[in-house]
């Protein structure tokens, strides 16, 4: 009914499950700045609330684009990226990458069973930084101010000594992506559906802009205000973006075919598999945050 409540931490409960992937209901958390949540089917008032994560499990996913040569092994393009969840820390790397194998997506490497991921781009609340819906995107800051902001957000938010956020990497952007291309996201038995462009940059406006075309998903990571990435980025690989015949991708925009340790992804009229350098002259650029394990 449009208002998010506690759910069931062990996912028994039919009335109040946390997540279910097969129906693309990814999990979402709350950091709490105060109130009591501690009964199931609470529900959860936003001024309570400093920011929202959603969950990306680890995964593995079958090589279609493994070589800058556009082979297209299988339809991922039309039919979805072909996804297996993995238990623990049980991975796969492969000796050598080509097509039709399954490797574990490098943005879990070898020790995190999946990432939170900020729901919402980085916005501010009466000068407190947070990550929540109906709130403009904060553009105010420069790549290193980000950057230092993002990495305090453990502390800001009182998330203990073991977790630790900083700013989105591109290997986590293309995460979310390969999994929003799924049968867990947007690719039913009917096709693949385009996720619409927030052409406004407030957070969270519609939900057929997030990962999974419902409110369970991540927002404005495609429209909304460009954000800076950290991470390299290279055309062509099987583990950055996808490339198609004409050398755009997937989703409106283009990609650099150059190196760069720092890009900016999405904006306003660009998809998800968008990124420039942050050169452009970009006039609105925000972020946003992840959390792992330490």
């Amino acid at each position: 009914n449009g208002t998010w409540v506690v759910a069931d931490e062990k996912n028994s409960n039919n009335d109040y499950l946390w997540y279910n992937y097969d129906n693309a209901n990814w999990a979402n958390a709350a950091v709490i700045k105060s109130g009591n949540y501690s009964e199931v089917g609470t529900v959860i008032n936003d001024d309570d609330v400093l920011a929202y994560y959603t969950w990306i499990p680890r995964y593995r996913y079958k090589l279609w684009n493994a070589t800058e040569e556009v082979t297209d092994s299988y339809n991922a393009y039309d039919e979805g990226i072909n996804i297996v969840f993995e238990s623990g820390l049980s991975g796969r790397r492969a000796d050598e990458i080509k097509n039709d194998i399954y490797i574990t997506h490098p943005a879990f490497g070898d020790d995190l069973r999946g990432i939170w991921v900020s729901k919402y781009e980085l916005n501010n609340k009466e000068g407190e930084y947070t990550a929540l819906p109906g709130l403009t995107a904060y553009t105010g800051g420069t790549l290193e101010s980000y950057k230092s902001l993002m990495t305090g957000l453990s502390e800001t938010y009182n998330l203990g000594e073991n977790a630790n956020t900083h700013m989105l990497t591109n290997l986590e952007w293309g995460s979310v992506a390969y999994l929003s291309h799924s049968k867990y996201g947007v690719c039913k038995g009917d096709g693949c559906s385009t996720i619409s462009t927030n052409g406004t940059y407030v957070a969270g406006s519609d939900k057929q802009d997030t990962t999974t075309r419902n409110v369970y998903g991540i927002y404005d990571m495609s429209g909304g205000a460009g954000e800076y990435i950290d991470g390299y980025s290279n055309l062509g690989t099987a583990t950055s973006e996808v490339k198609l015949p004409n050398d755009d991708t997937w989703y409106k925009g283009h990609g650099l075919l150059s190196d760069r340790d720092y890009i900016i992804r999405g904006g306003i009229d660009r998809g998800m598999y968008y990124f420039g350098d942050i050169s452009m002259g970009y006039v609105e650029t925000g972020s946003r945050s992840a959390i792992t394990s330490k």
